[in-house]
């Protein structure tokens, strides 16, 4: 039989387990919030350490080296945050994460880890018509030019009813259209562009700039 001192022992140990896991919490708690305040006045530099401090007492945690990662990108480490992205994508393979971790690459100019990390972003989520944007990005580099174009119609064919969102789609398609030399279509997508955000300066401009470069192929 289990004597009574060796169960007080026993239950002591398990008080003494759970206090230490309550203050292990509230101390997890206390880094994230600190690290999360500090994140949002843009002290990126001080809420590193606190989200450092976080993850060493949770080390299984992927929204917390998304967090880190987040805050190395905001101080442009991206090979730092990379880093982070790539634990965080393995305890929790999300769209987001891997959407996040192309965008990390692509500042890396590091292309074919950009197009695998989107591609695999479109698996975990193919209806999601905003995840089609970096596409673009990417086709924009290698100059494949024509494939952004469709990229960009099957944006505005799938994105919702945002005018922001379709102005700078306009805007970016025409710019396509503009490095093809089809300067009438990229005068039509600026002026659509134009419209749908009256107060962006940078339309008009562009529209500007096509029309003169369609005058001077003419000439």
């Amino acid at each position: 039989m289990v004597g009574f001192s060796t169960i007080r022992l026993l239950l002591a140990s398990t008080l003494v387990l759970v206090a230490t896991a309550a203050r292990s919490q509230e101390s997890i708690g206390f880094y994230t919030t600190v690290a999360q305040d500090q994140y949002s006045r843009r002290e990126y530099t001080l809420a590193l350490p606190n989200f450092s401090q976080a993850i060493i007492l949770w080390p299984n945690d992927s929204p917390l080296y998304k967090a880190r990662g987040d805050t190395y990108r905001k101080l442009r480490l991206y090979t730092q945050a990379l880093s982070d992205y790539t634990p965080a994508i393995i305890l929790f393979p999300d769209d987001d994460g891997y959407e996040i971790r192309g965008d990390t690459y692509f500042e890396l100019q590091h292309y074919e880890q950009a197009v695998a990390d989107y591609t695999k972003c479109l698996d975990l989520k193919p209806d999601d018509a905003f995840a089609v944007c970096p596409w673009s990005l990417v086709y924009g580099v290698f100059r494949q030019y024509r494939y952004a174009i469709d990229w960009y119609a099957d944006y505005l064919r799938q994105c919702p009813n945002d005018h922001l969102s379709y102005a700078q789609v306009y805007r970016k398609r025409g710019e396509s259209y503009l490095r093809l030399k089809e300067c009438d279509k990229a005068m039509s997508d600026y002026a659509i562009a134009s419209v749908l955000a009256p107060d962006d300066s940078a339309i008009y401009r562009d529209l500007i700039f096509a029309a003169k470069t369609a005058k001077l192929n003419q000439e």
